[in-house]
């Protein structure tokens, strides 16, 4: 089967073959508010089948896909793997877990981590206003409670009643709904990422990243550490702990 690539705005390419949408980690959320540029937008006209599409992977892009595409009438069916099968950086089974640090990065304009967010609150994005209501302090950075954020986003897939979460791993995609979207990102299991490097490329597959410890507050000496803001602005006590 032939091979097309898309290429939008500030954003990575990504693959797609007749059936199956490969996106790149979080970046997702951007595009899928303006679904119909891709496909028509599910209507009474359309056949049943038309109108489902399977996910596999409930991290940020595929639980904010879901519930966007839930949103345009579309049947949604989440696959996610965990409790079944988890990964060494994953503590729970919660959607959308943060498994590295809880900062979405600032949301002050004109900055282009602000601008994002903002391009994100015009278009309705479905986790972003998760994370407002989730916000703890972290000067100028959007930072939220993992688990509490996690809590939410999962009571709002399980409200949505065009999405369907199922907890199983997936080692290839579905051949019962019409479009398969992979959001698995970088922790994906072994059998999804040996099927993505058969059936695309394995160039694709390159992911470098360090994780952030999380440390627990009462394990930190106080007497030698000291609270300010992140980037030595005058913000009194300051949201952050240095040493």
């Amino acid at each position: 089967m032939g091979e097309c690539r898309f290429d939008y705005p500030s954003a990575s390419p990504f693959l797609l073959k007749p059936n199956i949408i490969l996106m790149p980690l979080i970046r997702i959320c951007i595009f899928l508010p303006d679904l119909n540029q891709l496909f028509p937008k599910a209507s009474k006209k359309m056949e049943i089948d038309k109108k489902r599409i399977s996910i596999i992977g409930a991290g940020l892009a595929g639980s904010e896909a879901a519930l966007v595409l839930a949103s345009h009438n579309f049947a949604v069916e989440l696959y996610e793997m965990r409790p079944v099968k988890t990964t060494p950086a994953h503590t729970t089974d919660l959607p959308a877990e943060l498994v590295c640090s809880n900062s979405l990065k600032s949301d002050k304009l004109p900055g282009a981590h602000g601008i994002l967010k903002a391009e994100l609150n015009m278009l309705g994005s479905p986790l972003l206003s998760i994370a407002e209501k989730c916000r703890v302090p972290a000067g100028s950075a959007l930072a939220v409670d993992r688990t509490l954020f996690g809590q939410a986003v999962l009571a709002a897939i399980e409200a949505e009643q065009n999405i369907k979460l199922i907890r199983a791993e997936c080692c290839e995609p579905p051949t019962d709904t019409r479009l398969c979207l992979i959001a698995a990102g970088p922790l994906a299991s072994d059998g999804i990422t040996a099927w993505i490097a058969a059936n695309f490329s394995e160039q694709s597959l390159n992911f470098y990243d360090a994780i952030a410890p999380v440390v627990s507050a009462d394990s930190i000496d106080m007497n030698i550490a000291f609270r300010a803001a992140r980037w030595d602005k005058n913000e009194a006590d300051g949201d952050y702990i240095n040493c």
